[in-house]
């Protein structure tokens, strides 16, 4: 019933949303409601729903500002791109070292998100079979698939080595379904 959404929109009518991910893709309206959401009065159209509540949007891409506009019919006056950014004074670019003879593709996320890996778990063995490849996993878990036919690296995350392990990687990869 959108609750908090109308509550948050009468303390402060100038709400803004910022958001880095594909948010509409994520939240594939209308969607059916579960027991606990009919106890809750969940709506099964909230996102669409409650974007009206709020007066500005901040999408972290261009792409997101753009379906924002086509799929919400956001206008452009309401909508500002600031694009997710890295301080590179603090983090300095990775050096390819094109003679090497191994392409390192990289991921980093929750062990949650293991599952997205698996999707795309066929088309990694596909360019493997094309190129030599290593996919490297920065997770709090140990991702080894036993269907892989290239070689993986599991690094645990911490915060005072991430930007080295993230400089470990060629290619960063973000797998979603």
């Amino acid at each position: 019933n959108l609750f908090l959404e109308k509550f948050l929109y009468h303390i402060h009518p100038n709400l803004v949303l910022d958001f880095d991910d594909d948010i509409i893709a994520a939240k594939k309206e209308p969607r059916s409601i579960t027991p606990f959401g009919k106890v809750l009065f969940d709506h099964p159209n909230k996102w669409s729903s409650s974007l009206k509540y709020f007066s500005h949007f901040i999408p972290g891409t261009g792409y997101l500002s753009q379906l924002m506009r086509k799929y919400r019919g956001i206008e452009d006056s309401k909508i500002n791109v600031v694009p997710t950014c890295v301080d590179y004074d603090k983090f300095v670019p990775h050096e390819y070292n094109l003679s090497k003879n191994q392409i390192v593709l990289g991921w980093a996320g929750t062990r949650g998100h293991l599952k997205y890996i698996d999707e795309i778990l066929p088309s990694l063995n596909l360019l493997a079979k094309e190129f030599p490849i290593k996919l490297l996993i920065i997770c709090n878990q140990n991702y080894l698939p036993p269907s892989a036919i290239f070689p993986i690296e599991n690094i645990a995350w911490s915060k005072e080595k991430e930007w080295e392990n993230l400089k470990k990687m060629d290619v960063g990869i973000m797998p979603l379904v």
